[in-house]
């Protein structure tokens, strides 16, 4: 009795690992006490899903000996096979895209291609094949084109309805950035077609973005700046002020990717002012951080900053840790990027002590939410690392 009750102990401390952590002691410089940690988890999913978060991690560190070996361990776990990926579940489907674009990273194109090879789903397979190339490309692989007119073959054979304006743009910069312009113009105008076809006004902006990035990658400027005003004049026209903000963020990004940063930051301005009058806080939030991404990239990063603040905010008022925790993430990853990793630390840090402070109340201590404390801790860790504050990180990692 003595053993079973020390087994379930162990079990469900097991269980509590986050899928993300052993990534998160790679980023700090420990990937062994991560693999231990990884090794651990106790289903076979979910550790599969550590080891390919750890596998991204190395890859993303340069140690791709040890990418590749880790990766080959994510699928022996998950079994990834013709049997596991047909009819795959959304769940296993990311966990190949994920492990595709190592395997990419790596210089491995035939692991990625067998993954593809074992998914039914167009969808999946096309998304394997376009995650594989973009590792591909963005380690200089010859392979990286060949990947790419494989994602697009399958999007054009099976005619699937998820074929839109994304799935053509994604191997058309793939395609561009190996060198190959005149085949990424073509993927790119078809992208154009598909995303202008669209009915709905807020995907058809979404996916005008992704035509006029494609655009801009294979050199057609002009035509990813038309593509541009066409997604900000659908995103104008827009009834619902809180659809109309992250449509007006969306032509921003297609008016940035065609190349004209201070025209998208009057966009995100305009977001920013239909995104006040959203009355849930968590929407309007999400928004915000988004298009200050936007101004930042335009050299407005004051003003970046003060739209983030105001994002976290609006987040906190919400008073769902869950919330606060995702978004304070993307805004930490955001400060860190546009240079204010300071800032960064501080929200990480706050959110840290509401954390404690929420879940050592005695309405949630004695509920099962307390399951969710190392994930939320996991993600702060990950944002201190990535501001450069590996002490903190490992301060909250051990605990």
């Amino acid at each position: 009795a003595v053993l079973a009750a020390e087994r379930h102990r162990l079990e469900s401390r097991n269980l509590a690992v986050p899928e993300k952590l052993p990534a998160c002691w790679v980023r700090l410089g420990d990937a062994k006490h991560g693999e231990d940690l990884a090794r651990t988890i106790f289903k076979p999913r979910n550790r599969a899903e550590a080891y390919a978060e750890m596998a991204s991690a190395l890859a993303d560190t340069g140690n791709y000996p040890d990418a590749a070996r880790i990766a080959h361990l994510a699928e022996e776990t998950a079994a990834l096979n013709v049997s596991s990926l047909s009819g795959a579940s959304e769940g296993l489907g990311e966990l190949a895209h994920t492990l595709a674009t190592v395997w990419g990273l790596v210089g491995q194109p035939e692991r990625a291609e067998s993954l593809a090879a074992a998914a039914s789903k167009p969808d999946t397979k096309a998304e394997i094949f376009s995650a594989a190339g973009r590792g591909l490309a963005k380690s200089g692989h010859k392979d990286a084109p060949h990947m790419a007119r494989q994602a697009a073959g399958v999007i054009r054979v099976t005619n699937h309805p998820g074929s839109l304006a994304e799935d053509f743009a994604a191997p058309a910069v793939i395609l561009a950035t190996s060198g190959q312009l005149v085949e990424a113009a073509v993927l790119a105008a078809e992208a154009c077609d598909i995303a202008r076809s669209i009915k709905h006004p807020a995907p058809r902006v979404r996916h005008l973005a992704y035509a006029a990035k494609a655009l801009t990658a294979a050199g057609r400027t002009d035509d990813a700046l038309h593509v541009a005003r066409e997604a900000a004049v659908t995103a104008h026209s827009a009834a619902d002020q809180g659809r109309q903000a992250s449509m007006l963020v969306d032509a921003a990004n297609a008016m940035a990717a065609a190349g004209h940063a201070e025209q998208a930051a009057a966009l995100v301005r305009e977001a920013a002012a239909a995104a006040r009058q959203i009355r849930h806080a968590i929407t309007r939030a999400q928004s915000l951080i988004d298009g200050a991404r936007l101004l930042a990239a335009a050299e407005h990063r004051d003003e970046a900053v003060e739209v983030i603040t105001e994002a976290v905010r609006l987040a906190r008022l919400e008073k769902r840790i869950e919330w606060e925790v995702r978004l304070v993430t993307e805004a930490g990853q955001a400060l860190t990027e546009m240079g204010y990793p300071d800032r960064a630390t501080d929200l990480a840090r706050e959110t840290e002590l509401t954390v404690r402070a929420f879940f050592a109340s005695p309405h949630w201590a004695a509920s099962s939410e307390w399951q969710h404390v190392p994930d939320y801790l996991t993600d702060i860790a990950m944002t201190l690392a990535a501001a450069g504050d590996r002490l903190g990180a490992a301060r909250v990692v051990r605990e």
